[in-house]
């Protein structure tokens, strides 16, 4: 019997490890939260991920939490399913660009 997990299951999982590394790079004062400075400033450098991270502001309040930042993982998955291989690739190269940036 097979041991292999699904390919879904499997993007899905990588998805949720890089998720913190993420909101780590975006944080870039480590207080917890992404302020509007930090998230215009990383947007700038991730590009289309920026976007989707100004969804992830649910009251308003010019700053996304670490729970609203793992809602919005929660939403993608509910509202697009599991990402594709080349979603996790780009996110991990994007992860990298943010994270080398902040060396």
């Amino acid at each position: 019997m097979s041991t292999a997990k699904p390919a879904e299951l499997e993007t899905k999982e990588l998805m949720e490890a890089l998720w913190p590394r993420i909101f780590a790079a975006f944080d870039s004062n480590g207080d917890g939260k992404v302020d509007r400075k930090e998230l215009e400033s990383k947007m700038k450098e991730a590009g289309n991920i920026g976007k989707a991270m100004a969804h992830a502001d649910c009251n308003s309040d010019k700053v996304v939490t670490k729970a609203e930042w793992d809602n919005m993982l929660k939403v993608m998955f509910t509202k697009f399913g599991a990402p594709t291989v080349e979603t996790v690739k780009w996110t991990k190269g994007v992860l990298e660009k943010l994270e080398s940036k902040g060396k």
